[in-house]
């Protein structure tokens, strides 16, 4: 019998997604990592992404777990609960991280990946939990640290044919 819970199960799918971003980080030269198709993203500029809306969760996370906080419509994005344009975010990461090596953003994503686990460690359950994302996660947690990062690394695979 599976006692597991979901919000143990959250935590084990935020997990799976950031080692699969790290088995693909670590089969790839400097120069397949970096290298970018016309008008598209490296794996880098790929990774460096899915870090930051991470990092926009561990944001909610932190905000969610303070005493009276106002609780976030579990439908929610953690760009409207933090009030982030996308487009306008998505341009800015860009431009602020395009010419990092592998290794600075592989780093950045470990850094973030530890804080999301422990900010989401930290959040009573009835705070993740309760919404439409996978095992019942909130959308602020369940797009940017399960299915987007999934997104992604489905795309670059494509893109550099299942390197």
């Amino acid at each position: 019998m599976d006692t597991e819970t979901s919000f143990e199960r959250i935590l084990a799918d935020v997990g799976a997604e950031h080692r699969a971003w790290m088995g693909l980080m670590g089969r790839l030269s400097p120069e397949e990592a970096t290298a970018r198709p016309k008008d598209g993203w490296s794996a880098v500029d790929a990774l460096v992404h899915v870090t930051a809306w991470k990092e926009n969760a561990v944001k909610v996370a932190r905000l969610q777990a303070e005493p009276g906080a106002a609780e976030i419509d579990p439908n929610q994005g953690s760009a409207g609960a933090l009030g982030i344009n996308v487009d306008a975010f998505n341009a800015e990461v860009f431009e602020a991280h395009r010419d990092w090596a592998p290794e600075r953003a592989v780093a950045w994503s470990e850094q973030i990946h530890r804080e999301l686990l422990s900010a989401l460690s930290a959040l009573p359950e009835e705070r993740l939990l309760g919404g439409r994302g996978r095992h019942g996660a909130r959308r602020w947690c369940s797009l940017p640290a399960m299915s987007h990062p999934r997104e992604h690394l489905n795309e670059v695979e494509r893109q550099l044919g299942d390197v």
